[in-house]
């Protein structure tokens, strides 16, 4: 669930052709039309992708070690790879497509993020924003609007949506 859906996303609104005769076993289609209309609106507004990484001291170009999780496709895929690209300005990217568990090939359309220092030690302030459907850049600061990397080894967290 990527890019935000309708109710006709999911073949629009049913009506039952006879009534349930045993709900246990049957679903009306006003209960169903119910469960589609709400999928399809938290498809605009759910997280999709969740990272954390390390910064580095070091000067950049630098690959971060980091750890992700997301709200769909194949958990086995590889997944985010966050690369330093200057002083405080890191890149996270995941796969542009995954394939879903009914075996569909989707297309990741991330268009809000946000980003905090995780931790304790030197305060900072984290901006984000989706730089394409599959990435988001990430500027550190220190607390005089420096940007900063913190020595290195400091814990930022990354949501996208």
């Amino acid at each position: 669930m990527t890019t935000p859906r309708s109710i006709d996303s999911y073949g629009g609104v049913f009506a039952d052709a006879f009534p349930v005769e045993d709900p246990t076993t049957e679903i009306s289609a006003t209960y169903d039309n119910r469960l589609h209309e709400d999928v399809a609106q938290m498809s605009a507004t759910t997280i999709k992708v969740i990272a954390k990484f390390l910064t580095i001291a070091a000067a950049a170009p630098q690959t971060a070690a980091a750890t992700s999780e997301r709200s769909h496709g194949n958990f086995l895929a590889p997944s985010v790879v966050v690369t330093k690209t200057g002083t405080g300005e890191y890149t996270l990217t995941w796969p542009t497509t995954f394939t879903d568990a009914l075996g569909v090939v989707e297309t990741l359309a991330l268009s809000f993020s946000h980003g905090d220092k995780i931790a304790s030690g030197t305060p900072a302030h984290v901006e984000t924003f989706p730089s394409g459907s599959n990435t988001i850049d990430v500027y550190v600061y220190d607390m005089a609007g420096a940007a900063t990397d913190l020595g290195g080894n400091e814990v930022i967290q990354v949501w996208g949506m």
